[in-house]
């Protein structure tokens, strides 16, 4: 994989479509399952981890998903409801942006 991801989310960050939210959905879906799991400790992070997670957290996702809600609304013109993509990012999001439990 790249060493920077910079052109990739920079690419995703611009996309202002559905395609775009359901980039960041896997993105953040990728990364909170690994979150919940443990994986940051588990391992150190690396440079690709950390960029991917302050990119994640940075409140531009959020406000992407928000735009592309207050554009489109709930309902795609093709007819498919959105709801649970929004949901499902919205919650995903939150997970990567929550600090994990310090179990010690």
């Amino acid at each position: 994989m790249f060493e920077d991801l910079s052109p990739l989310l920079a690419r995703i960050r611009e996309r202002q479509d559905v395609a775009g939210v359901f980039a960041l959905l896997w993105l953040a879906e990728f990364e909170g399952e690994r979150s919940l799991k443990g994986g940051r400790r588990r391992r150190r992070e690396g440079r690709r981890d950390q960029q991917l997670r302050r990119w994640l957290q940075d409140p531009a996702s959020f406000a992407q998903v928000e735009a592309l809600r207050k554009r489109v609304g709930l309902v795609a013109p093709d007819g498919e409801d959105l709801t649970w993509l929004f949901e499902q990012v919205t919650y995903w999001l939150l997970v990567c942006g929550a600090e994990p439990i310090d179990e010690t």
